[in-house]
């Protein structure tokens, strides 16, 4: 019996390397969005801890200078938060980006693996085919030599 053989399994081992190689750069893109998230979550916390202090240090009265100083910092905080915010615009633009590169790989790939596996189901059936005319043929001549035994034998 014949091995199953798919004639594009090259091209189809082409396009796995090129969705791997996506979901790498994906994965990265993933790990720079998280970065900024987590800065800009950061920078936020930091500002609501600054106002909390802010306003813990007004109950029991306050210098001014320290007062602007709180407030310098929380408006140079928000000036960072609002840069980070959009750096990730840019960041998401070429997130989108690599996620539908890799949406497209994984679907070229798919498209192959498909074919494959219908070429598989074929050839399998081809398979099945030929052995059952095979299993005919010798069924046929077992029993052609059968019926020549018996002729022979009941005509002796």
């Amino acid at each position: 019996m014949k091995r199953f053989r798919f004639r594009l399994e090259t091209l189809l081992r082409v396009r796995e390397q090129k969705e791997k190689l996506k979901q790498r750069e994906f994965a990265e893109e993933v790990g720079k969005v998280t970065e900024v998230q987590d800065q800009i979550d950061d920078i936020e916390k930091a500002i609501a801890d600054t106002l909390e202090t802010l306003g813990s240090k007004a109950k029991i009265g306050y210098d001014p200078q320290a007062v602007l100083a709180y407030y310098r910092y929380i408006f140079n905080m928000q000036r960072y938060s609002a840069a980070r915010s959009r750096h990730l615009e840019t960041l998401m633009v070429e997130y989108d980006k690599k996620r539908e590169e890799l949406v497209q790989a994984s679907r070229d790939k798919r498209v192959l693996e498909n074919l494959k596996k219908r070429h598989h189901e074929t050839w399998r059936h081809e398979v099945m085919r030929e052995d059952q005319i095979e299993m005919d043929e010798i069924g046929n001549m077992r029993a052609a030599h059968e019926a020549l035994r018996r002729r022979e034998g009941g005509c002796a």
